[in-house]
């Protein structure tokens, strides 16, 4: 009877044992989870940075690249109105119709 007890005790033992075993797995793979996340949280923090930063850069080239040719283009209409105008001038007023 004694003995019977002993057995049962040392079962349960062995299955406490596999049960810790198989939890302290399970920490571990979750904390090496984690701290692949938090390496991607960290990873995507500086993508997203860099992608702003060169959004940035972008929107600030894309300003530079038009701006002068909108520049241009009222270069070029001012400079045919001047000449539309100074055109009017020296023609005579009635062969302007």
């Amino acid at each position: 009877m004694a003995s019977n007890a002993l057995n049962e005790i040392d079962e349960e033992l062995k299955t406490t044992k596999d049960l810790l075993h198989f939890l302290n797995d399970i920490m571990s793979d979750l904390t090496d989870i984690q701290k692949k996340l938090s390496e991607r949280r960290r990873l995507r923090g500086l993508k997203e940075e860099e992608d702003a930063k060169n959004n940035v850069c972008t929107r600030m080239s894309f300003k530079v690249t038009t701006g002068p040719s909108y520049l241009h283009q009222g270069a070029v209409a001012s400079s045919s109105l001047d000449k539309l105008v100074h055109q009017s001038l020296l023609t005579p007023s009635n062969q302007l119709h």
